[in-house]
């Protein structure tokens, strides 16, 4: 589902929303009661627009992380890739991983969480590439933990040294 297609299934809700009507009394002593009704699409209205608003920051954000993780040579990738297979895998994630980041890299991580908790789609299937690419990338960090390789090692070290050990 693109952005355009999230749009316009955001829209629809909002239509349905506005045309929810709260109803007090039963049978012939029924009537529509507006108080109970504006109260109610109000309610409605923001849950709507923080979970539309959430989602599509989040989806940006996951999009950035699932990049750094894509590149385990590069500063906090494990700390991305650690929050991806959280969100996507529910594997467990300590809170401590959310300290001591670049300011940017923590706020992406804070708007996934905040996108996984006000979605109503898997984030994981609407970036580019899908499940599979998010699979490739955690798979990357699996290999590199089974064997040993400490965090911020390039690719071209892990390869020469895993040769040296073999030898």
């Amino acid at each position: 589902m693109n952005q355009g297609e999230r749009r316009l299934q955001h829209q629809a809700r909002l239509e349905h929303i506005n045309r929810m009507q709260r109803v007090t009394g039963t049978g012939d002593f029924a009537r529509v009661d507006h108080e109970a009704t504006t109260i109610a699409r109000a309610r409605m209205l923001d849950e709507e627009l923080c979970a539309h608003d959430a989602t599509e920051r989040g989806l940006a954000a996951f999009e950035r992380l699932l990049q750094l993780a894509e590149h385990p040579e590069r500063p906090h990738a494990r700390d991305a890739a650690e929050l991806l297979a959280a969100v996507w895998r529910d594997e467990p994630l300590s809170l401590r991983s959310l300290r001591g980041l670049e300011l940017s890299l923590g706020d992406d991580m804070l708007a996934v969480l905040d996108a996984f908790r006000h979605a109503r789609l898997s984030l994981a299937d609407q970036v580019e590439g899908g499940g599979a690419r998010v699979s490739q990338a955690l798979r990357i960090w699996q290999v590199r933990q089974s064997e040993g390789v400490p965090p911020g090692t390039p690719m071209h070290q892990q390869a020469s040294s895993a040769s040296r050990t073999t030898n």
